[in-house]
């Protein structure tokens, strides 16, 4: 088990946590090695700063809960980009969580709460086997490089929903964009861009339930 309130983690190597681990209390994390974890986690409060060599795996449940806004940042100039790295699932349902940290999405992140916005000079990688869900705003406007490959399914796994995104969002040849629809969605409000082009290198689902 891993309680962490403050301080810097770091020095060469990798540090394992396989248990549960709590990041808690209002102040920094400093993170400049790499930091798997394998059992559930909870960020309650506090900002993730990112030095050269941090990289944080997440491989089981990360619960993103802060009751306010906070951030995952790089801390000051750094030369090696830093990576969060999602292969389980990630949650986000804080008042409102930003980075500008890369962020590569291979497992299921889910975006509720106040929402996550993805700021410059950060890249968000959503990867051509990963799930992206939730019913809060994706804001990726202010100059992130985006790659989206994997699947989108608005309001979650199987649920009707919307979900909104401020910013690029450029397709690949994977990705998939799953809408479930039925009679209470009004077909002007299926899918609408302002400010902007959307092209469409993979596939649009739209699943009806009954018309």
């Amino acid at each position: 088990t891993l309680v962490w309130e403050a301080g810097a983690m770091a020095g060469a190597g990798v540090t394992l946590v396989s248990g549960p681990t709590f990041l808690r209390a209002a102040t920094s994390k400093v993170l400049a090695r790499e930091l798997i974890l394998a059992g559930q986690t909870e960020w309650s409060d506090g900002t993730l700063l990112f030095r050269d060599g941090g990289l944080l795996r997440n491989r089981s449940l990360f619960l993103d809960t802060a009751v306010g806004t906070h951030a995952i940042a790089r801390a000051g100039d750094v030369t090696q980009a830093p990576l969060v790295h999602n292969q389980g699932r990630w949650q986000v349902t804080s008042a409102g969580t930003t980075s500008n940290v890369d962020l590569l999405n291979e497992g299921t992140l889910i975006v509720n709460g106040g929402g996550l916005s993805v700021r410059a000079p950060a890249r968000f990688t959503h990867a051509p086997a990963a799930v992206l869900a939730g019913g809060a705003m994706l804001d990726l406007a202010s100059g992130a490089l985006v790659a989206m490959g994997g699947r989108v399914e608005p309001g979650g796994t199987g649920a009707v929903g919307w979900f909104e995104v401020r910013g690029p969002y450029p397709m690949g040849p994977h990705h998939v964009l799953d809408i479930d629809v039925t009679g209470a969605v009004p077909a002007s409000d299926l899918l609408q861009t302002r400010d902007g082009d959307v092209t469409v290198a993979g596939r649009l689902l739209l699943r009806v339930a009954s018309l």
